[in-house]
């Protein structure tokens, strides 16, 4: 996003608004973010879904890190936040086939 994170924040702001508002009762949302506006996005999804319906952050590693400069630590992980409409939600679990 180029014009900057209150920029996006302001962006994604309505959006979850509408998303919201067009979901199902038992619907839930998961929304993708990277260290840049995880903790403003948070902030955001708590406001619009309230805090009482986060069900979940999910963070996965990546495989390599990246870095910008040799004289920081790379950037090894991402986001995921899921939130509930309401208070009964569906959760249909992933089943894999070893």
């Amino acid at each position: 996003w180029g014009r900057g994170a209150d920029s996006f924040i302001s962006m994604i702001y309505e959006r979850l608004i509408l998303m919201r508002d067009l979901m199902a009762a038992d619907g839930s949302i998961y929304v993708h973010c990277d260290w840049r506006v995880n903790h403003l996005l948070r902030s955001v999804m708590n406001e619009v879904f309230g805090h009482r319906h986060f069900v979940n952050e999910i963070v996965w590693r990546r495989k390599q890190a990246q870095a910008w400069s040799a004289d920081q630590f790379g950037v090894t992980n991402d986001t995921l936040f899921y939130y509930s409409r309401g208070e009964a939600h569906t959760f249909k679990p992933i089943y894999s086939r070893d």
